[in-house]
């Protein structure tokens, strides 16, 4: 599965690998590069199969093989992350001799940090240029600022940002993209992006491509139903549907990876569960209530 993330924007301070993911992410150039050496604690692998992760693009560059310190003949670093294959939980990063370290404690790399700020300061220009040209509302538009601040607490210029904390506050904002995007069309289509990293019971995550989505409608149907467009038994309805695919999804990856086949058939549930709610998103007024059920095979 090919995952390909485009970023954009100025290179922004490397230094705030030392200052921390501040409210303050300017949108300033820096031209000084201060280089800092970590030392960090030995880190024992969980037993268990796993791959080499691009964080930049979710691309998998190989499987990883204990004590090797090379990728796909490339050196392994700070840039690449390692992934249980079956959990798609993120265990680890590369200190610079290429030893595998903890992602919770592992300072962000600063392509990280580069990424992440570009991504905060892109998505805030779209949420002005959307309310100017109204797209959206103030309210809708506040509140997305406010989630987006909620993501980047002020901190002390003694903290160090970690992978972790980084790639949390990059999944955050695609959320808030995820929730933007349908908005500048009027008709409200889920676009399902490539699969981000996300934070599932503190443990971070790469999500394929379904589970993704399906992440996303059921943003979408909380989002709705606080702008008043659902009602409290739709989005009843709608949540029920979303776990009756979750528990399906679960039931097919018992005992390995999801099938072609198996992914078509949730494929074709979430096509279900999207149709059914922009039905009661366009009835909504009328009060008309759709009955089409997903079928749990």
């Amino acid at each position: 599965m090919n995952r390909t993330f485009n970023y954009g924007g100025p290179l922004l301070a490397i230094c705030l690998t030392l200052t921390g993911l501040s409210a303050a992410y300017a949108d300033t150039t820096t031209t000084t590069v201060t280089t800092k050496t970590y030392e960090q604690p030995a880190f024992v692998q969980p037993n268990g199969s796993y791959v080499v992760v691009d964080p930049l693009t979710g691309v998998i560059r190989g499987d990883y093989i204990v004590g090797s310190r090379v990728v796909a003949g490339l050196p392994l670093s700070s840039n690449y992350v390692v992934m249980d294959k079956i959990s798609r939980r993120v265990v680890g990063t590369f200190d610079a001799n290429g030893n595998l370290i903890d992602i919770t404690t592992a300072p962000a790399a600063s392509n990280i940090i580069v990424s992440v700020d570009s991504h905060r300061t892109s998505l805030e220009k779209q949420i002005d240029a959307m309310l100017t040209a109204g797209q959206i509302t103030s309210m809708q538009a506040d509140r997305m600022r406010a989630d987006i601040a909620r993501l980047f607490p002020a901190t002390t210029t003694t903290r160090t940002v970690t992978y972790n904390s980084a790639l949390e506050a990059d999944s955050g904002l695609y959320s808030v993209e995820a929730r933007l995007l349908p908005l500048s069309s009027k008709t409200y289509v889920t676009k399902t992006v490539s699969p981000r990293f996300v934070s599932v019971n503190s443990q971070l995550v790469l999500p394929d491509n379904l589970t993704y989505r399906r992440m996303q409608l059921e943003q979408r149907m909380e989002d709705e139903f606080a702008f008043g467009r659902l009602t409290r038994d739709q989005l009843d309805q709608l949540k029920s549907d979303s776990r009756a695919i979750a528990n399906k999804d679960a039931n097919f990856r018992i005992g390995g990876l999801l099938t072609d086949a198996n992914a078509a058939i949730l494929s074709a549930d979430l096509n279900v569960l999207q149709s059914k709610m922009e039905q009661y998103e366009a009835n909504d007024k009328a009060g008309v209530q759709i009955g089409t059920k997903i079928i749990v095979r």
